[in-house]
C-alpha cells in the first residue's frame, strides 16, 4: 500500500504542476492580448485608465482609416464647444484617436462620432500611461515564461517516476475492476 501512497502523491503533484502551467499559460495569452491591443497607444502621455476630470470626460477609441480625422477634427469643433481630438496612432485598418469633451457635450459628441464609425476602447486594468504599462506586462509576460519553463524542467526532471505512476494507474484500474464485478 506505500508504493500506492507514494504513486498517489506524485500524480497529485504532476496535476499541481500541471494546473500551475495552464493558469501561466492563460496568463501569457491575456498579457500578449492586452500588450497587442496596446502597443498602437504607445504615444499616449496619459493614464490608460484615466476617463475624466471635474468637468471634461476623456475618450479613446478607432476609427476607419479612411476617415479624414482632420476634416472630422474641425468639424468637431464647429459643432460642439471644448472639444479637443488627437490621432494617436494610424494603421492600414485604423486610426486610434483620443477625445476630451465636456461633460455636458458628451452624449452629442459621441453619437455625432459614432456616425462617423467611431469605436470605443476600454483600458480599465490599465492604470499607467502606455509605455510604463508596457514595460511592466513585458516583464510579467517574461515572468510567466520563465515560471512555464521552470515548471516543465520540474517535469522533465521527474520523468523516471513514471513507473510509479502506471502502478498507481494498474491499481485504481484494478479496483474499479473489482467493483463492476
Amino acid at each position: 500500500r506505500s508504493n500506492y501512497s507514494q504513486a498517489e502523491v506524485i500524480v497529485e503533484e504532476f496535476l499541481e504542476k500541471g494546473n500551475k502551467i495552464h493558469a501561466l499559460n492563460e496568463k501569457v495569452n491575456k498579457l500578449e492580448i492586452d500588450i497587442l491591443s496596446l502597443i498602437p497607444w504607445v504615444r499616449y502621455d496619459l493614464p490608460m485608465a484615466l476617463t475624466e476630470t471635474r468637468d471634461c470626460n476623456i475618450h479613446k477609441g478607432v476609427l476607419p482609416a479612411e476617415c479624414d480625422t482632420e476634416a472630422l477634427s474641425k468639424d468637431l469643433e464647429q459643432e460642439f464647444e471644448n472639444v479637443v481630438m488627437k490621432t494617436v496612432h494610424k494603421t492600414k485598418e485604423m486610426q486610434y484617436v483620443a477625445l476630451m469633451c465636456t461633460k455636458d457635450s458628451e452624449d452629442s459628441v459621441m453619437e455625432f462620432l459614432r456616425e462617423k464609425g467611431f469605436a470605443e476602447s476600454v483600458f480599465k486594468e490599465v492604470n499607467e500611461v502606455p509605455e510604463e504599462a508596457l514595460k511592466r506586462m513585458e516583464k510579467e509576460l517574461a515572468d510567466a515564461h520563465k515560471g512555464i519553463d521552470e515548471i516543465a524542467g520540474q517535469i522533465a526532471k521527474d520523468a523516471n517516476l513514471k513507473e510509479k505512476i502506471q502502478e498507481y494507474y494498474d491499481v485504481i484500474f484494478l479496483e474499479a475492476e473489482k467493483q463492476k464485478n
